[in-house]
């Protein structure tokens, strides 16, 4: 990009002190006589070639506009306020000189006009520290806008008390060193991985993080672009592990909520302040036409919440960190325990009930099936046990189960009192029997009428199974009813929350 300063249409945007370079080509073997003079770009009619006057150039000793540069020389100026000197006439830092000595030559500024020339500029160690926050010296917070771009939830684990998520984070803030709309007309500079590390960017951490991962394939997921007026966008790729307390009072009918909590780890409000992104703060990429991103067992139930944390992190009377969260609020499939825990066990209790039509005298069958279920029932409660956290509190699912334990005991129980109620009129059948017996007749109560307990036991027996064969199913019934309404309510009203 070129003005000529002798030109009346100088852009007035260019303001500021940037050093000139006056050359004359005088052939002296391998030296080189340079005229240098500072130039106000505003005010072209101020150079006075007569002048002399001294430029500093970084990381060398001052050299008056008259100076010589010996062959091998070649001032790297890095500054904003300097341009890049080169020896080479063919390098991308033309150079145009024409007048004879002692008159005002014809002018031509050559701005950095690549990227390369660009980024040396910017990130001049004499003017750009990456180790300080953009506004520190000016003493004033930095305000960096963060959102989040969930990719996928791969896992959700109740025993550890954590979720997985694979995520881009987004962090955007202006730093006004690297405004470089002096110098180029590029709308933005994509930064190479390798020169990332040479930019401030903020020191975001998550607390609840257990394990995290960076992507680093085929190169590492970083990007930063860095615009005209000095914003940065800064994106990384990361895979977590974070902590989400959860409440099973209600599993499997139970509701999740866990939170993504985001903080600067070193500096304080005073100078790093962190907003969720106004329009966007959260994006779920996978998500579905209603905004829905599902895992094999949960799924979004409500939006997703963000804000500012309810506890930030301090220490000292005037050290507090800025944080924001983001809430996830997730609800259970039930497809899964359906198939694998109620519809079973519901079979299992059902498959009980199946000794009240067995014979009173199969003693073995009756027997075999009761035990049978009880086992089976034990067997799969020790299972769903081995797939949770051991919690003080009694579950959703222990109610139901246990339920299920005492309906198929129950029906064990009732064939034990029955089985006592047969043995009872076996043993009155045989004793009536007996000779003895039968010879001295029926036996009289005291009030002449004979005594029909013998043929009671049998019928006591069989009547019983008559009232298991509707009460148990009943009784059952009932209790699927309450169960199923009370946490289907407190599952509706949570939601509704």
């Amino acid at each position: 990009m070129q003005h000529n300063l002798l030109d009346s249409s100088v852009d007035r945007k260019q303001q500021g002190i940037v050093p000139l370079i006056l050359e004359w080509w005088i052939e002296a073997g391998s030296e080189l006589l340079l005229w240098l003079m500072p130039v106000v770009l505003s005010t072209p009619e101020n150079v006075h070639p007569g002048h002399d006057q001294c430029l500093y150039y970084p990381n060398m000793s001052d050299r008056c506009t008259r100076g010589l540069l010996r062959n091998g020389e070649r001032p790297v100026v890095r500054n904003l306020n300097y341009i890049y000197i080169a020896r080479d006439p063919d390098s991308s830092v033309q150079r145009k000189l024409t007048g004879p000595l002692g008159r005002v030559p014809t002018l031509t500024v050559i701005l950095p006009n690549s990227l390369r020339d660009v980024l040396q500029t910017l990130l001049n160690n004499n003017s750009y520290d990456n180790r300080i926050a953009p506004n520190y010296e000016e003493d004033r917070a930095t305000n960096v806008t963060i959102n989040l771009s969930i990719i996928s939830i791969d896992s959700i684990n109740e025993i550890s008390m954590d979720f997985s998520l694979n995520l881009f984070l987004y962090q955007q803030w202006v730093d006004p060193r690297l405004n470089y709309t002096k110098y180029s007309d590029f709308p933005n500079l994509e930064l190479d991985q390798k020169m990332i590390e040479n930019v401030w960017v903020p020191d975001t951490y998550f607390p609840n993080e257990k394990q995290a991962t960076f992507h680093t394939v085929t190169v590492n997921n970083k990007l930063l672009h860095i615009y005209q007026n000095g914003t940065v966008f800064y994106s990384i790729r990361l895979s977590m592990t974070l902590t989400c307390t959860m409440k099973l009072h209600n599993f499997p009918l139970d509701d999740q909520e866990c939170t993504i909590f985001l903080e600067s780890y070193a500096y304080s409000i005073e100078n790093v302040v962190f907003h969720w992104h106004k329009r966007d703060p959260v994006i779920l990429m996978n998500a579905d036409k209603n905004d829905e991103q599902e895992t094999p067992q949960f799924y979004f139930y409500k939006q997703i919440h963000t804000g500012s944390c309810e506890k930030t992190t301090s220490f000292g009377p005037n050290n507090e960190f800025a944080c924001l969260q983001a809430k996830l609020f997730f609800r259970r499939n039930l497809g899964y325990y359906l198939a694998q825990i109620f519809v079973p066990s519901i079979l299992i209790v059902i498959l009980s009930w199946i000794s009240f039509w067995i014979h009173v005298d199969a003693v073995p069958a009756r027997i075999s099936l009761g035990v049978l279920c009880v086992l089976t029932m034990t067997t799969q409660s020790s299972g769903i046990r081995n797939s949770l956290p051991r919690v003080s509190y009694i579950k959703a699912i222990d109610v139901w189960m246990s339920m299920g334990l005492v309906f198929v005991f129950a029906a064990l129980l009732e064939y034990a009192y029955i089985n006592v109620q047969t043995r009872r009129h076996v043993k009155y059948t045989s004793m009536k029997n007996q000779p003895s017996m039968r010879e001295k007749g029926p036996m009289l109560p005291s009030n002449g009428v004979p005594d029909r307990r013998e043929i009671d036991f049998l019928q006591r027996a069989r009547q019983v199974d008559k009232v298991a064969r509707v009460g148990f199913p009943v009784s059952f019934l009932l209790f699927n009813v309450v169960f199923w309404t009370y946490y289907l309510v407190q599952r509706y009203v949570v939601g509704k929350d």
